[in-house]
């Protein structure tokens, strides 16, 4: 099984990383940080090659993390469905269990094929505030909980019960644009990149 933890990281914030911790001790296995290139729904975010440096930094003294590029090798936008074909196509006969926040979930509707994703995956959904955990109704009968990780491949979702932190990356993109203390959000190593790479400097037209 391969637990896929997806997003735009535009910074990683200590959110992410207190979420990813809890996936990685609970599940007993390695979770794989997967930033997407761009999303369909959501605003351009900061260039693969930072983001990709900052989720170096925030890892680099972590066990049981690692770090996937896939979607940044993908065609844009960036669509979980053909990000989990391609990981097919790599690894056939993997399981892949795909990390998602609740407020995603609550559109997934609007994702595309996403009536495909439990043919691919389960999909884990992880709590954001002011989110809920609401499945479509073709998906009623298809919650479960992580037991099923270890009985079947892909087909059902399960609601985790983890960590909620309200740290919003754009929450740190708005504080760090307006000279507003904003470090205390992100591990100190990415604080460290972000500064010396003068990251987020004019950013206020993005959110998310």
């Amino acid at each position: 099984m391969r637990v896929l933890f997806g997003g735009t990281f535009d910074p990683p914030t200590l959110a992410h990383l207190a979420l990813a911790r809890d996936l990685r001790d609970r599940l007993g296995v390695e979770v794989e940080w997967l930033p997407n290139r761009i999303s369909p729904l959501k605003s351009a975010p900061e260039g693969g090659v930072h983001r990709i440096e900052m989720l170096r930094q925030l890892i680099q003294a972590e066990s049981g993390f690692s770090l996937n590029p896939l979607e940044l090798e993908l065609p844009e936008p960036s669509y979980s469905v053909q990000t989990l074909r391609a990981l097919h196509e790599s690894d056939p006969g993997q399981s892949w269990v795909f990390c998602m926040g609740a407020d995603s979930f609550e559109n997934i509707e609007r994702w595309r094929e996403w009536q495909v994703l439990l043919e691919l995956c389960h999909i884990l959904v992880v709590p954001r505030p002011g989110a809920q955990m609401i499945a479509p109704r073709e998906w009623q009968d298809r919650q479960a909980g992580i037991e099923i990780f270890d009985h079947q491949s892909h087909g059902h979702w399960v609601a985790w019960d983890g960590p909620e932190l309200d740290i919003a990356s754009s929450k740190v993109r708005s504080a760090k644009e307006q000279g507003l203390a904003w470090s205390h959000w992100v591990a100190p190593l990415v604080a460290d990149y972000i500064e010396e790479n003068a990251i987020y400097e004019h950013d206020s037209s993005r959110t998310g």
